[in-house]
């Protein structure tokens, strides 16, 4: 990750610094008389006191629900579940596929094995609804990637519970994140609810293995035809101190996969290479490096903006929501925070040094570009290498994958939004970004798909999923299940 330079209000140009300062008088002007006073009070206690909304998930059906002893239940699935190796070990993901099946079946519901890539087989359940809609898919996958157990202070595969969290490969995601939507596939049917639409479990096999000439999933979704899809990725995180947000991620970054190096002098470039190239080649790197991509506003970047503008009273929140505002004012604060960062710009990481492949003795460097969706090829290289500024060096595309993103304004985006609001106090719902293959496939094949881990994690949490001792609580494995339900019920009761 890129390192995060502070920025702050002084560093604005003078003209927009001036607006600011004058509106902020402005506003403490009128709110300092006896008016303006009620006024913020009536706004503020809007925002953090007001009742909570009505909503399909406010019928009875999640008052019927012991969610102390549901999240018992939820917790000793997932630790069973964090003993199948599902890294390497041949057989463990069928064993795993099989014991999700068989919790399905158990259950009543129907659920049937899915043929998967390399001989991984996949898992689908489906709750039957009315048909007033297309189906809603939860969406997971059963492989983790491999780990060293070196570098774990428990067995990564034994499930341990300690203080209260559970440790394991993936018990976050993809583990946690299955458990989740089992158990909402389990309270649906055992409260009987009347579902508009279908709701359906999928967990895959092999995430990788999605796409390959035999991947069987293609064939299941044109059956299924589901309207929506919601995945992993996203997430509730603390954007600044003291405001904290659901994440749910809509749109996927496409990239660019590049090769860098000095180029030769002579012509056609076969002649000798320059003095300096090593140097020239690690500057070139540390430039990319730190790169701070020029933040545009799009529908999308807007949008998380304009939501964020949101928890302050108007007009504050108009101005400080408005295209050309929120980039100079707004941005600088929140980009300090890695993961806001990475939804509304251009990302570089470094891939490794190595020999240019047709000059061995010329050094190259191998970048990942991420890129915003809708961003040209041409103008994302025409940008670094105005960067650079080195005519000396030469660029090889290796690779580039389009983004791909998902509208909004959907019955799904609606049921979360909902759903959050029924917190106390409510939160924000922000369209974010996510690196989730799944996700992208989905979005690839024209179905609106969302991602939404249910967990309250905190940085130290965050900061180990896909790492080493990753673990999660029995009380955000408790709340993740009650926010999916809720946020199921709100999208598909009928």
């Amino acid at each position: 990750m890129e390192n995060k330079r502070k920025r702050s209000l002084v560093r604005c140009s003078p003209p927009m610094l001036f607006l600011a300062l004058l509106l902020l008088a402005t506003l403490g002007g009128a709110l300092a008389s006896e008016k303006g006073s009620h006024w913020l009070t009536q706004r503020l206690g809007g925002l953090v006191g007001s009742p909570r909304r009505p909503g399909a998930a406010d019928v009875t059906f999640v008052e019927l629900v012991d969610w102390p002893a549901l999240g018992a239940e939820a917790a000793s699935y997932l630790q069973a579940y964090l003993r199948f190796d599902t890294s390497s070990r041949p057989g463990q993901g069928e064993q795993a596929a099989q014991w999700l099946h068989g919790l399905l079946s158990e259950a009543g519901i129907e659920s049937r094995l899915l043929p998967g890539t390399s001989g991984q087989p996949g898992v689908l359940g489906r709750l039957p609804g009315q048909g007033d809609a297309q189906p809603l898919v939860l969406y997971s996958h059963i492989d983790v990637s491999a780990t060293d157990a070196a570098e774990w202070t428990v067995p990564p595969f034994e499930g341990a519970l300690r203080d209260g969290y559970l440790y394991g490969v993936g018990a976050v995601d993809p583990k946690g994140h299955t458990i989740v939507n089992l158990m909402t596939m389990l309270v649906l049917r055992r409260l009987q609810v009347p579902l508009g639409r279908d709701v359906v479990f999928l967990a895959v096999g092999s995430e990788q293995g999605l796409g390959k000439p035999d991947d069987p999933l293609p064939e299941e979704l044109a059956r299924l035809r589901p309207e929506f899809v919601l995945g992993p990725s996203g997430g509730n995180f603390e954007l600044t101190p003291g405001l904290r947000g659901w994440m749910v991620s809509t749109f996927s970054k496409g990239y660019l996969h590049l090769r860098v190096g000095p180029a030769r002098l002579g012509p056609g470039g076969s002649g000798p290479l320059p003095d300096g190239v090593d140097e020239q080649l690690a500057r070139a790197a540390q430039a990319l490096a730190n790169w701070q991509a020029p933040i545009r506003p799009s529908p999308i970047t807007n949008e998380f903006f304009r939501r964020l503008a949101s928890q302050y009273p108007s007009p504050m929140r108009h101005i400080l929501g408005h295209p050309r505002v929120w980039p100079r004012l707004v941005a600088p604060q929140l980009l300090q925070n890695p993961v806001a960062a990475d939804m509304v710009r251009d990302t570089v990481c470094l891939v490794r040094f190595e020999p240019w492949p047709d000059d061995p003795l010329c050094p190259s460097a191998v970048f990942v570009v991420d890129t915003m969706p809708g961003e040209g090829r041409d103008q994302v290289l025409a940008e670094l290498r105005a960067l650079l500024g080195d005519p000396y060096l030469r660029f090889q595309l290796l690779g580039q994958v389009e983004g791909r993103e998902s509208p909004w304004d959907t019955a799904l985006s609606r049921a979360i939004e909902a759903a959050a609001s029924r917190q106390d106090p409510p939160v924000s719902v922000l369209p974010a970004s996510d690196g989730a293959a799944g996700n992208r496939y989905f979005r690839a094949r024209g179905i609106v798909c969302y991602g939404f881990l249910p967990f309250d994690l905190g940085p130290e949490e965050l900061e180990r999923v896909g790492q080493a001792d990753e673990r999660l609580s029995v009380s955000s494995l408790q709340q993740g299940v009650r926010w999916m339900v809720d946020i199921v019920l709100e999208a598909c009761a009928g």
